[in-house]
């Protein structure tokens, strides 16, 4: 059975994911686009409801989240704190570095291609001399809450485990960007006490 989630859990992880400021104007307005473009596919009138808490939700399939994904991808991107520009550009160098790849795979031996694919079933995992250079850096233990050393391995596993086709989404480069800024994406200043 494929696993469902609701509107609102849809909701969160892209606001989460996205890093739009998470108020009840933004969940209202991304609720209302949602539901626009879930009734537009044809996907609201036909959901299966269940009883989430104390009252009936709609929920929705992983296939159909992914196809409101597709539809809602770049008005996501436009309330967002990404720089769009910035992201074009990611994406333009991705797609050549895509392009290189390929060409370079009809080039590759079979050994080179057994061996890259060994690869791909081991992630990389952060090292502890990382870690402390990063913790040391940051003043870790005086000004910042503890490292999400969960989120930074699920980066590094998508960093790693991604297809070269698949380098141009808004994810991998949303994993990248957390990649190489990890104080800012995995740490948060102390509030004051």
């Amino acid at each position: 059975m494929k696993s469902h989630r609701t509107l609102n859990q849809f909701i969160d992880e892209q606001i989460t994911k996205f890093e739009i400021p998470d108020t009840e104007q933004n969940q209202k307005r991304l609720r209302a686009k949602f539901m626009r473009v879930l009734k537009e596919l044809n996907f609201w009138d036909n959901a299966e409801t269940r009883i989430v808490g104390k009252s009936k939700t709609k929920v929705f399939t992983q296939d159909q989240l992914l196809q409101l994904y597709l539809k809602v991808e770049n008005y996501l991107i436009k309330h967002s704190t990404i720089d769009e520009d910035d992201l074009a550009k990611y994406i333009s160098e991705a797609t050549a570095a895509i392009q290189n790849y390929h060409d370079t795979l009809d080039k590759t031996p079979d050994e080179l291609l057994k061996k890259e694919e060994e690869q791909k079933y081991e992630p990389p995992k952060i090292s502890t001399k990382t870690l402390n250079h990063y913790m040391l850096k940051a003043l870790f233990e005086v000004f910042y809450e503890p490292f999400d050393i969960t989120q930074w391995n699920k980066d590094l596993a998508e960093y790693h485990f991604t297809d070269i086709e698949d380098i141009d989404t808004v994810n991998y480069y949303l994993v990248q960007k957390r990649l190489n800024d990890p104080i800012s994406a995995y740490t948060k200043l102390r509030k004051e006490q």
